[in-house]
């Protein structure tokens, strides 16, 4: 006897099927439902989960969408979400209390080369428009508060270097890469966006754009 090749399978024709006894025409059926009911309801079941689990990836998208139709959402032209956080220095800021600000809120970490690099150039820029209300706001991610207060001693940074230690902020304000710094404009709406390092005449470029009415 020879094998058949795969095409030569594909290609023969199905066998006829066996008659069925007289009166097995509508038993069988139904012992073959049967036997597949324990299965269907196990589908049925993993469904209902898919169900569950799109729903609730639906109404996360339905709540950012509803934080954006309410104007907050860290965008250009949408009001920077709100939070407080504790500084370094053991206070605490929140953002919606410096509304009449315009804020430079710089997103970083110690070891992040680009952040420190460009960190003497916000100071510089923060120093300079300090009569024009600029502020800004360091919030480092994730580090320990020491840490965080032996870079900015090294540094000699002198605006507020805040502490998201859960990650909580960073989240919020949906970060790929650092630094991103966010330029807020007085009445809280978000003007302008960088993600990566800044020379000082960047960060000078995006604060008059911020401030301008």
């Amino acid at each position: 006897m020879t094998e058949q090749t795969a095409d030569e399978q594909m290609a023969a024709p199905s066998p006829r099927p066996r008659p069925l006894p007289e009166g097995e025409g509508t038993t069988a059926p139904a012992r073959g439902i049967g036997r597949l009911a324990p299965l269907l309801a196990a589908l049925a079941l993993i469904a209902l989960g898919v169900l569950a689990l799109d729903g609730g990836r639906i109404l996360g998208l339905a709540g950012s969408a509803r934080s954006a139709a309410g104007g907050e959402s860290p965008q250009v032209g949408y009001r920077a979400p709100d939070f407080r956080l504790p500084t370094a220095s053991g206070g605490s800021v929140q953002l919606s209390q410096m509304r009449g600000k315009a804020i430079i809120l710089n997103f970083w970490a110690t070891w992040c080369a680009p952040c420190r690099a460009e960190m003497p150039a916000i100071e510089r820029v923060q120093k300079a428009y300090a009569d024009r209300g600029v502020v800004v706001l360091a919030v480092d991610v994730q580090e320990h508060p020491d840490l965080v207060r032996r870079f900015v001693d090294e540094l000699g940074i002198t605006f507020d270097s805040l502490l998201d230690t859960d990650g909580t902020v960073t989240q919020q304000y949906r970060l790929n890469a650092l630094p991103t710094t966010f330029f807020i404009d007085r009445g809280g709406t978000i003007r302008d966006l960088a993600i990566g390092g800044m020379t000082e005449s960047t960060i000078r470029s995006k604060l008059e754009k911020t401030l301008t009415p």
